[in-house]
């Protein structure tokens, strides 16, 4: 079978190009193409046989639909596509909207259940509603985007099927030990707590702020490092300078070597609201770390065992919990090691790649029969 894999990013995706690598094996010609230009993604998969295509220019607008219309288009034809993976939904919208002209069987994997809708809800309700309408069958990575998908957004049950993210861990390099303590010494703190996340609204770095801030004024020795950047970046600079917590509260951007600084830090902590599957957890649970998110949230309650292998506080109202949290970490009444222990075993067996294979199997045999 001809399988195109279409994703809006260009940068460094384990979970996708460990799919892209499954369905090579089970027998499958695979191809990529994104709806931006060329990066990691790109030359990883290139190096590893697969061909990996993209587009130049805007990535929004009208012309930005257009010249990846196009381009899918020329790659359907020229690689004689049987199935189109959209992964979220600009991807598919855009080969919704093609495949209304051409012939092929269509898959759109949604990667958040209403983080759009905290933003605008109105456009969320007509894009959504659009895209759901253009997809015959649909991937939910979680419970809570099945969910989402039946009870908002009144989708037929029949046109999803779930199943997880899948890992090949092998992937993930390992963290460069002599830099973790370069971090370690750069930002020294009996607890150095560790976010990964995009600085949008959704990941609430807002609440994870006060948290710190408080910690910090009880006396407690704690660090928060934010790697990420987002639309919200200079208004959280503007907070940590108001609030006085330049020395103890640091957002240093996106980076590469994110293992030197999971590794480094003492625990992962994520308020986000909004989730299909994160990732970041999954790679946190490799370093055996602990780790703070919400109950509701995308898949964390379908892995995650409150105060066995991690932590999960209330979605409307966390920041209580987490500070109880964090202060029992700080002052060692929670045995950090069994905990990363515990979600390592757990997440390395739950998301490991060959764990989804038969799923996707199943799935692409639905499909053609479609």
């Amino acid at each position: 079978m001809n399988i195109l894999i279409y994703y809006p990013y260009n940068h460094r995706s384990v979970e996708q190009q460990s799919v892209a690598e499954m369905l090579v094996k089970a027998g499958h010609q695979v191809v990529f193409f994104t709806t931006c230009e060329k990066g990691y993604i790109h030359d990883y998969l290139k190096s590893v046989g697969i061909p990996a295509y993209y587009t130049y220019g805007p990535t929004h607008g009208i012309q930005a639909y257009v010249k990846n219309i196009r381009k899918l288009n020329s790659i359907i034809k020229e690689k004689k596509i049987d199935v189109v993976i959209a992964q979220q939904q600009y991807p598919a919208l855009i080969a919704g909207v093609l495949r209304l002209f051409k012939k092929f069987k269509l898959v759109y994997v949604r990667h958040n259940s209403d983080e759009d809708y905290q933003l605008n809800a109105v456009k969320a309700k007509w894009f959504n509603k659009i895209i759901n309408a253009l997809t015959p069958v649909k991937v939910a990575p979680s419970s809570i985007v099945q969910k989402f998908w039946i009870e908002k957004e009144m989708v037929s049950p029949k046109q999803i099927r779930r199943i997880n993210y899948g890992y090949n861990f092998n992937q993930y390099e390992k963290a460069n030990e002599g830099e973790a303590r370069n971090i370690q010494k750069i930002f020294p703190a009996a607890l150095l707590i560790l976010s990964m996340a995009r600085l949008v609204p959704s990941k609430r770095h807002k609440e994870m702020f006060s948290v710190v801030k408080r910690l910090v004024e009880e006396g407690i020795d704690c660090k928060m490092i934010c790697l990420g950047t987002g639309s919200l970046e200079n208004e959280l600079r503007q907070i940590i300078d108001i609030s006085g917590m330049k020395n103890h509260i640091f957002l240093l951007g996106r980076k590469e070597n994110i293992f030197d600084y999971i590794a480094a830090c003492d625990v992962f902590f994520h308020l986000s609201s909004a989730e299909a599957s994160n990732s970041a957890v999954k790679e946190v649970a490799l370093y055996q770390k602990p780790v703070i998110v919400c109950k509701g949230v995308g898949d964390f309650e379908d892995y995650i065992i409150p105060w066995e292998n991690g932590f999960l506080v209330d979605k409307e109202n966390p920041v209580e919990e987490s500070h109880s949290i964090l202060k029992a970490i700080a002052e060692n009444k929670v045995d950090r090691s069994k905990l990363g222990q515990r979600l390592f075993n757990t997440v390395t067996t739950m998301f490991d790649i060959k764990n989804v294979s038969e799923d996707y199997n199943r799935l692409l045999h639905y499909v053609m029969q479609q």
